[in-house]
């Protein structure tokens, strides 16, 4: 079940776009929100009761939300259910997920991906010093995070030939988490001070090269 759950989490890279319907939906019925290069419609939201769309926040990505005033104090993660056939399925998804090792599973792969990228020379000398960062923080207990926001969506997959299947109608859930930033670079701080007391750098400059790496990963 876990296994399970970890996967269907992972689906919370995949964004939503909301669009627009080409035809006229019946009177009082919320028009479906459709995206051309999209697989799917979104048929009915969390809001649909009342008229409303898909609110900004489930469609953007971490990086436009960070952005955003309100945010500058922390560091906002987005997590969803993936596919479930039914709404209580999708948020019972998300209540049997551990969100403390996931927001660390995040930020080790964003250091990951930033380290691929970093200009540090020879990464061979960093290598396994950076492998026990990524390691020191995938196994920290996150704490300080809280849940901002939450929100389902209800999708109809279209066939090949771009009608709507009525047999893949499954409901997504979203939800927004954020954690203080001052909580986070502590937390980052202390994994790569203990990667380095754990394997102490051989050369001078295998040590410059560790603090180029710590200078430019970002997360």
């Amino acid at each position: 079940m876990k296994k399970l759950t970890n996967a269907l989490w992972a689906a919370g890279a995949t964004l939503l776009l909301a669009g627009c319907a080409s035809s006229p939906p019946p009177a009082n019925v919320p028009k479906p929100e459709v995206q051309a290069t999209l697989p799917y419609v979104i048929i009915q939201n969390q809001l649909s009761i009342v008229g409303g769309q898909v609110p900004a926040w489930v469609t953007e990505d971490t990086d436009q939300l960070q952005a955003e005033p309100q945010y500058k104090d922390v560091y906002l993660f987005k997590f969803d259910s993936g596919d479930a056939k039914d709404l209580d399925g999708a948020k019972l998804v998300t209540k049997q997920m551990d969100a403390a090792a996931q927001i660390a599973q995040t930020i080790s792969q964003r250091i990951q991906t930033s380290f691929k990228g970093a200009q540090v020379g020879d990464k061979n000398k960093v290598e396994t010093y950076f492998e026990n960062v990524v390691h020191n923080i995938s196994n920290t207990q996150v704490t300080g995070f809280k849940q901002e926001k939450e929100f389902w969506v209800q999708l109809e997959y279209k066939k090949p030939d771009g009608s709507l299947d009525p047999d893949r109608i499954y409901y997504r859930y979203f939800v927004l988490y954020s954690v203080p930033k001052d909580t986070l670079n502590a937390l980052v701080k202390a994994a790569f001070e203990n990667a380095n007391i754990a394997d102490k750098p051989k050369t001078p400059d295998e040590a410059r090269a560790r603090e180029l790496v710590q200078k430019e990963v970002k997360f």
